[in-house]
């Protein structure tokens, strides 16, 4: 049975040349195709040649043809193309690679262009040879023998070595039989005597020109990134609009647009972006400090479509709290605030990652707030939107939280933000409006209250400090302050943090009624006292025995202070400064190990049991050991009880810090090496 006509297009680079006796010469490229048959070039294939699908490295293309075939795009839009490249020359001897496209429309034609090329002698890259029309085909191709062994079923390309080496009909039938059978997502392609090729990683078939080529080609597939297909990704385009966008102050709406595109491509991995990124400087700009207008641009957009590295950016940028925007934190929030609009998705979910890594204590509140705040940003812009949704999952922790566990996976799925952020909460709630704490939240408040959120960053001290910092509760509604020192939030009761007098004034409001009571039986018992004192004065009762005594010391009264003072000196701030000044003096004495000198601070301040190790401190699980953090504080602050009485410089904190000496930091530190001597 004879195949139907097979119609082939054709194109070649576009060339100035100029003819010789012996041929022509290359006067430089036009940037155009010549001597084409088709008009359009069909876009897929545009697109495959401008992602380097058909490119051989520069340089190394050799003395015979290399041949590259294909299958580009899907659908009705698919086309079978072949590259016959070969080496020629410029007006001075100067070597290049000139490409002659061959193409047919259909997925399984190549077969038929190997054929035909065949049959008209291998017509090679040649300016001179032009044709206004298609080429038409009817020939049969030749049935080849196929090597079974090969690994058909690997991801990665086959290359073959120098003793497997098979004509182009066989190889056209092994790249058909390893796309059928590896399924790794990339089309039917080959490659012929190459000895380099821009994307190896793109093709199932590739038959290197020497062992020179095998070799580089084998360690050029194992080093490739990431292997992504061709019909998905669009590289040159992708590449193209970073570009446009880092360039230009203008923003083109067709740039974005193709950045929009990739990221909803679900194959294209953050290490894939990260790649694109790098090549156009990113890399150098964080270790060179590169802070040009268009790598500021660069660098802002990365930090969008890849929100892990927000915190990165973040640092490079030198964001510093209360600090007017520099000159290129002004370029990055002018291309924020034009961009911002496109990347509404990624803003959001880099808003998600930064809670995580607030609470991993990765990244500092303020720089989190900065950009929740400044004028421009791009993740300013959804700051309301992201508020909503912080809400909508407290208030539905606080219906949850009051339930049995068994009870709570049926509720995740309402929740805004990942689970991890919210587990602890959840579990710990109940004990959480009994007036426990849980500290990892300690960093959302401070964020909060650097975004003047008030409301969110009172229900955050609450939740990590059991209550809420006078100036911060003074800043709250009347619908959530229910009066001067108690209140409520998405669920959460709120207590103002408060001094001697505001307990007084607290208690006197409570207890109204029976003071006012206390207070006329008083009067009326003063009243009876005076009548009785004037009788047996009268009565010369002056009996030295009924004499009243001082006012006797309270006994409890130490302990209570004592009790304040280790209460301030767990708080998360000041505990933090504690664990960081112990690890300062555990790790200053090079004469034991850290570990050795931890164990000494903890006999030197009273806590011999091992129930503290230096691990609990060097990977911060302190902090969340309640019964552990007050042990150490009560254990401080009778150490500096006890050299207060030597120093009185020393004060009563009930925790240390390495900034301020008349903590006691500087005596243990000293002691510790006395005693390692």
């Amino acid at each position: 049975m004879s195949s139907p006509n097979i119609e082939i297009h054709e194109f070649s680079t576009g060339v100035h040349f100029q003819q010789r006796n012996n041929g022509w010469v290359s006067l430089g490229f036009t940037g155009q195709y010549m001597n084409a048959t088709i008009n359009p070039i069909p876009t897929v294939v545009e697109r495959s040649i401008a992602n380097q699908e058909f490119a051989l490295t520069e340089g190394s293309s050799t003395e015979k043809p290399a041949i590259i075939g294909r299958v580009v795009g899907s659908g009705d839009d698919i086309w079978s193309v072949m590259a016959v490249v070969t080496r020629g020359q410029d007006e001075v001897g100067r070597s290049a690679a000139f490409y002659r496209y061959f193409l047919s429309q259909g997925g399984n034609n190549l077969r038929f262009i190997l054929t035909w090329w065949e049959s008209e002698q291998k017509p090679r890259f040649n300016p001179l040879d032009t044709h206004g029309s298609p080429h038409l085909f009817a020939g049969e191709p030749p049935q080849p023998q196929v090597d079974e062994t090969l690994p058909f079923n690997q991801l990665e390309p086959i290359v073959l070595p120098l003793e497997n080496q098979h004509d182009l009909y066989t190889l056209n039938t092994l790249a058909i039989r390893k796309f059928n059978q590896s399924k790794n997502g990339l089309p039917v392609a080959w490659a012929f005597n190459v000895e380099a090729l821009e994307k190896p990683e793109r093709f199932q078939v590739i038959q290197p020109a020497s062992k020179r080529a095998y070799d580089g080609l084998k360690r050029a597939i194992a080093n490739a990134a990431q292997v992504v297909s061709a019909i998905n990704v669009d590289e040159a385009a992708l590449k193209s609009a970073i570009r446009s966008l880092m360039n230009s102050s203008t923003i083109k709406p067709e740039a974005v647009q193709e950045i929009v595109k990739g990221l909803e491509n679900k194959e294209i991995k953050s290490d894939y972006w990260e790649s694109l990124f790098n090549a156009q400087g990113a890399d150098k700009a964080l270790k060179q400090k590169i802070y040009s207008p268009q790598m500021v641009r660069l660098m802002t957009l990365r930090a969008m479509v890849i929100p892990e590295t927000l915190p990165q950016f973040l640092e490079w940028l030198n964001i510093q709290a209360g600090k007017k925007p520099d000159e290129s934190q002004t370029v990055s929030l002018d291309f924020q605030s034009k961009i911002s609009g496109y990347l509404k998705e990624q803003i959001i979910y880099g808003i998600e990652f930064l809670l995580i890594e607030l609470l991993q204590e990765q990244i500092i509140p303020e720089r989190v707030a900065w950009l929740l705040n400044a004028k421009g940003s791009a993740w300013a812009s959804c700051h309301k939107e992201f508020v909503s949704a912080l809400k909508n999952d407290l208030t539905i922790i606080a219906k949850v939280g009051s339930l049995p566990k068994s009870q709570h996976k049926e509720y995740f799925n309402l929740l805004k933000f990942d689970n991890k952020i919210w587990d602890r909460l959840i579990n710990g709630w109940l004990n959480v409006n009994r007036g426990g704490n849980l500290t990892d939240y300690y960093p959302l408040a401070k964020l909060f209250e650097s975004t003047g959120d008030y409301k969110l960053a009172a229900y955050f001290y609450q939740l990590s400090c059991a209550s809420v910092p006078k100036d911060v509760f003074s800043k709250l509604p009347s619908d959530v302050a229910l009066n001067k020192f108690k209140g409520q939030y998405l669920g959460l009761n709120l207590k103002s943090k408060k001094n001697t007098f505001d307990k007084i004034e607290e208690f006197a409001n409570d207890n109204f009624i029976p003071i006012a009571i206390g207070i006329i039986l008083s009067f009326t018992a003063g009243i009876l006292s005076l009548v009785w004192i004037s009788f047996i004065t009268k009565n010369h009762i002056t009996d030295n025995k009924n004499i009243p005594l001082k006012s006797q010391p309270n006994p409890n009264k130490d302990e209570q202070i004592k009790e304040i003072e280790k209460h301030i000196g767990i708080k998360p701030e000041n505990f933090q400064k504690t664990i960081a000044a112990i690890l300062d003096i555990s790790s200053s004495n090079t004469s034991s190990t850290a570990e050795t000198s931890f164990n000494k601070i903890m006999q030197k301040i009273g806590i011999n049991d091992n129930s503290i190790t230096y691990k609990d401190f060097k990977n911060g699980n302190i902090r969340t050991d309640t019964n552990n953090t007050k042990k150490v504080a009560k254990a401080i602050l009778e150490f500096q009880i006890k050299i207060q009485k030597r120093d009185h410089k020393i004060k009563r904190t009930a925790y240390l810090d390495k900034g301020d000496e008349n903590t006691g930091f500087e005596k243990l530190k000293n002691e510790v090496k006395k005693q390692q001597r």
